[in-house]
């Protein structure tokens, strides 16, 4: 029964330890969208309809890639929390 206790004690550490890597990713990628929006905001050149279109795609990339990471996540968590 200890060893059991400290099997899943080790694998809740690494299921914490997925979810902090995960969470840093998540603000890079918010990170990225920033300054994306950012430099579509800046370029004066770029017509306003242009800008929200841009804007737009980034928040569609920004969804995915953070759904992506939720999925990995996921089965990391299960895969770590198998018996």
């Amino acid at each position: 029964a200890l060893r059991y206790y400290l099997w899943r004690r080790e694998d809740k550490k690494y299921v914490k330890l997925a979810k902090d890597k995960t969470e840093a990713q998540r603000v890079a990628i918010r990170n990225v969208r920033r300054d994306a929006n950012k430099a579509a905001e800046g370029d004066a050149e770029l017509p306003e309809d242009e800008q929200a279109k841009l804007k737009d795609e980034v928040e569609k990339l920004t969804k995915t890639y953070t759904a992506k990471l939720d999925a990995l996540l996921e089965g990391k968590t299960k895969e770590l929390m198998e018996v």
